[in-house]
């Protein structure tokens, strides 16, 4: 039998040489029940691929796909040139209370040091506004596959490229495992081109944003979808500070080069310094920021280099050959890592 689909497309591409004939002469042709003709017509109508003749209702004629998309789709793309406009006039106009806004919350005048948003459409927007109104440096954590990106794109530019582009200073860390993957490698290499910095390290276990210094935007524990935005002075400083001390021992994320290059004897150091401290496979993979399956298959390879018959031989082999160096998680703390 022949799916509705196809059926309907036969049935215009038949119109199309039979102009004027009528919905019994169809069911006759294709020697179908009526109502899947009647369904066929009515897809037909509903896309104004099919009209009835004015002067003899029940005469069918085809209509050029042109011809039903200036009278379907060009209404729809007017309401939408429309709503972009008003959405321009609208971010214009907060945008005029941008500069006051920020130049109280400098002076420490806001009556909020930090504001709560739960909306995650919210805490786009204030995200946006902020980055959009950057004048100097925009530092970012970025801990997992799914966000790479600062921002979400808008339209088909990106707008972090577009903010390098107009001569802000964008950082963004990364784990070590985000080498391996495609996606991110490919979107750095992109920011990099763009005048980004990019560098990895060993852990990361929460995003972070800091704009110009001034203003900074955390996960709030606990709640997946809620954000806090810090303004408080001392806070934001105390958060950049440790940002810095981050970025400054991180390695350049080096695009060129797939797989983890120079830094999976820190990826391995750092898995099992995680071993050691008694950590299961499913909270040492989200701590780096790859599969649990992928991290058995690092903690695999590791006790097959060591020659290690359990993880806790592992451990301490790896302790007695100072494989777990000062870089592992048991003995550094920067405060943004932990």
């Amino acid at each position: 039998m022949i799916p509705d689909d196809a059926l309907a497309w036969l049935i215009y591409e038949w119109l199309l040489t039979h102009q004027g004939v009528s919905a019994a002469a169809v069911a006759a042709r294709f020697g179908v029940p009526f109502d899947r003709v009647y369904r066929a017509l009515r897809a037909l109508r509903d896309l104004r691929l099919l009209r009835e003749q004015d002067d003899g209702p029940g005469r069918l004629f085809a209509v050029s796909p042109n011809e039903a998309q200036a009278e379907l789709v060009l209404p729809l793309e007017q309401v939408i040139t429309a709503t972009k406009r008003e959405l321009a006039v609208i971010h214009d106009r907060l945008r005029s209370f941008a500069d006051s806004f920020h130049s109280v919350r400098r002076a420490g005048r806001g009556d909020d040091a930090v504001v709560f948003s739960r909306d995650p459409e919210q805490s786009r927007l204030l995200l946006d506004d902020a980055a959009d109104n950057s004048k100097a440096e925009v530092s970012v954590i970025r801990t997992g596959v799914d966000n790479y990106g600062v921002r979400a794109p808008k339209g088909n530019a990106d707008p972090d490229v577009e903010l390098v582009r107009r001569g802000v200073r964008l950082r963004a860390l990364y784990r070590h495992t985000a080498r391996t993957n495609v996606e991110v490698r490919d979107y750095v290499r992109e920011l990099v081109g763009a005048g980004a910095q990019c560098r990895t390290t060993n852990e990361l276990t929460d995003r972070l944003t800091i704009v110009d210094r001034e203003v900074a935007f955390i996960p709030v524990q606990g709640e997946s979808q809620a954000v806090a935005v810090v303004y408080e002075p001392v806070i934001v400083e105390y958060l950049t500070r440790l940002y810095d001390h981050t970025w400054a021992a991180a390695d350049e994320f080096t695009v060129d080069a797939a797989g983890y290059g120079e830094t999976l004897d820190k990826v391995r150091s750092t898995i099992l310094g995680l071993l050691g401290a008694g950590l299961k496979d499913d909270v040492i993979a989200r701590r780096i920021g790859v599969s649990t399956r992928t991290c058995r298959r690092h903690i695999s390879a590791i006790m097959q280099e060591l020659r290690a018959a359990s993880r806790f031989q592992a451990g301490v082999v790896a302790a007695r050959s100072g494989l777990m160096d000062r870089t592992g998680p048991a003995h550094h703390s920067s405060g943004v890592m932990e």
